[in-house]
């Protein structure tokens, strides 16, 4: 009976030891190369045994294999330094039908190269692998074999009783417009979505100001009241109420179900636009921006009418607005405060001359928003030999006032530029617009059958409460018979 105790406690005994001492073995490693498993296809990275000037360094991260669109992406890096004199390959081939579906051939600029690889071209559940080589050849045919120095191979399940999206195009009508009351822009554009298998039952537009993470403005269609000849054509898409001068980022989502399962707000697409601005804009930000109506010069001053928009989707505080003058060299003269909204600003005439700018700034942050050169308001002088006879010369000029005033204006003639006149006509005998003066081809009569004089017509006007002179002369010297 001892022996019997015996036997079973040592029997006891070593299954317990040799089973703890299993247990206590670590699992297989680990690949952490290969990517998890996954139900709609079946992905493995490959590993090559390339040495000598054909082996390079390359690696294959982050991809993506998405069977509703048809593709594969991945992010691919380059390190090589024996580039020169090399082609690289990307190839993808088919392991069932046996050839190279797609090959992409370039060239390296230095010895590192990082890309996002996009192909779109995979059309069934055959075996299909993907490597990365390199070859002193430029053309890879059948005859020309290389060696891979990295690559996987995938196999998309059941690839043709699931339902695929094509390609997506936006396209930018060239009818955008602006609202000079509200000072908002509008755009419009057309949007179209290859799915001839109907996958898709909601598409979802979203325009976000580029660079914030806010939506301007958002929209949803049904794409079945849309479908044509395979594809989703939804024309004239309205997108109102923009800020200007700003880059917005059109965004289409879908969602619907690939005949497998349900998917929701998956990307399709994207186009950046930039909506029109104003000519006197220098720069916009979205909730704030300036423009300059129009300007006037008053008997007492200048007006500056302008439009300032500072809205809470600008966040920053503490901003302060002025209007700003600025002479010919860029040196600042004087400023004026400004309020939000559209109003009228009067300048002082003693701050503005010749070749002045105004600009619309936001100090705080040094922000240049719109600016202005000022229009030095001059009259228009034009004068013209109108007739000439055996006996006279008929001169014809005009004056243009451009509104400013006209104080006084004479016109003259002598024998020779600066020279003393011997006939002028005076501010009583003229008059705003077209007159003539009449010389005698005896006065002007010079030796050996020419004629020489000079002809000076001067205006003094008003303009920014200060007196002005414009001065035009034109001199004649020529062989009469």
């Amino acid at each position: 009976m001892k022996k019997s105790v015996l036997i079973i406690l040592f029997t006891f005994l070593f299954i317990t030891l040799f089973g703890c001492r299993e247990n206590n073995n670590p699992p297989p490693p680990n690949n952490n190369d290969q990517p998890p498993k996954n139900q709609e296809y079946d992905l493995k990275m490959l590993t090559y045994e390339t040495t000598g000037p054909d082996a390079f360094l390359a690696k294959i991260e982050n991809i993506i294999i998405n069977p509703l669109f048809s593709k594969v992406e991945y992010k691919l890096s380059i390190n090589d330094p024996n580039y020169k004199n090399y082609y690289y390959y990307i190839v993808v081939y088919d392991k069932i039908k046996n050839y190279n579906k797609e090959i992409t051939k370039f060239r390296l600029v230095n010895h590192l190269y990082t890309k996002q690889i996009t192909h779109s071209n995979i059309e069934s559940s055959n075996n299909y692998e993907i490597y990365i080589a390199k070859s002193e050849s430029s053309f890879l045919g059948p005859d020309i074999t290389v060696k891979p120095s990295a690559g996987f191979e995938f196999r998309i399940f059941d690839y043709e009783q699931t339902k695929h999206l094509g390609s997506s195009l936006i396209f930018i009508k060239d009818i955008d417009s602006l609202d000079s009351l509200s000072g908002r822009t509008d755009f419009k554009f057309n949007l179209t979505i290859e799915d001839k298998d109907n996958a898709l039952s909601t598409v979802h537009i979203a325009v976000k100001p580029v660079g914030l993470e806010r939506i301007a403005f958002e929209t949803t269609y049904n794409p079945n009241s849309y479908r044509l000849d395979g594809k989703v054509i939804i024309n004239n898409i309205e997108i109102s109420n923009l800020y200007p001068g700003i880059e917005y980022e059109i965004i289409v989502e879908g969602s619907g179900n690939d005949g497998v399962k349900d998917f929701e707000n998956v990307f399709l697409c994207s186009k950046s636009h930039k909506t029109l601005t104003y000519l006197s804009s220098d720069n916009s930000y979205y909730g704030l921006y300036a423009k300059i109506n129009y300007t006037n010069a008053n008997d007492d001053n200048y007006e500056v009418n302008l439009t300032l928009v500072s809205t809470e989707d600008y966040p920053k505080d503490d901003l302060n607005f002025n209007l700003n003058i600025y002479n010919e060299n860029n040196e600042f003269v004087n400023s004026y405060p400004i309020e939000n909204g559209t109003k009228s600003y009067f300048i002082n005439f003693s701050d503005i001359k010749k070749n002045y700018a105004i600009k619309i700034e936001e100090t705080t942050n040094n922000l240049k928003l719109a600016s202005k050169t000022i229009a030095y308001r001059r009259p228009e002088l034009n004068a013209c030999i109108l007739s000439k006879t055996t006996y006279t010369y008929t001169i014809n000029f005009s004056i243009t006032p451009r509104d400013v005033t006209v104080i006084h204006h004479t016109a003259s003639i002598s024998k020779s530029q600066g020279g003393e006149p011997f006939l002028t006509l005076s501010n009583e005998e003229l008059h705003t617009g077209s007159n003539h003066i009449v010389v005698n081809k005896d006065d002007i009569f010079d030796s050996y059958n020419y004629v020489k004089y000079s002809f000076k017509y001067e205006v003094t006007y008003l303009v920014f409460g200060r007196e002005e002179t414009e001065t035009l002369v034109f001199s004649v010297y020529e062989f009469v018979h």
